[in-house]
């Protein structure tokens, strides 16, 4: 059986993303859901198919955003339960630029600032 619904959002995340890993900048392969599906169900389609939740990484950082949660959920690849993908920062493979994903899949970059 397949999902249509998450194959569309696929789609939309890689075309958004430009098929580039938002963490290295390498050819992105999965899409990677920043509040975890088994945070809220597979049933939650605002955690499962939500465009803000959703980005393109390679397979090997995908692996390692799973592997090192404390990084990841400081850099916005991850995002706690509690708290609402739109609003939480991703930090972007260069470094300097930080976006917000909205829910309608457009993206706010800032720069980012120097605290020193």
């Amino acid at each position: 059986m397949t999902d249509d619904k998450w194959n569309k959002v696929r789609h939309i995340v890689f075309q958004r993303d430009n098929d580039t890993c938002v963490r290295c900048a390498g050819e992105a392969h999965e899409v990677h859901h920043r509040l975890r599906k088994g945070m809220g169900g597979t049933s939650n389609d605002f955690i499962k198919y939500g465009l803000a939740n959703c980005v393109s990484l390679c397979v090997l950082c995908h692996r390692h955003v799973h592997a090192n949660p404390v990084e990841s959920y400081d850099n916005g690849f991850l995002v706690r339960s509690w708290d609402d993908p739109r609003g939480c920062p991703l930090l972007l493979a260069n470094e300097t630029v930080v976006i917000y994903l909205a829910a309608d899949g457009n993206i706010t970059k800032f720069q980012q600032q120097a605290l020193f």
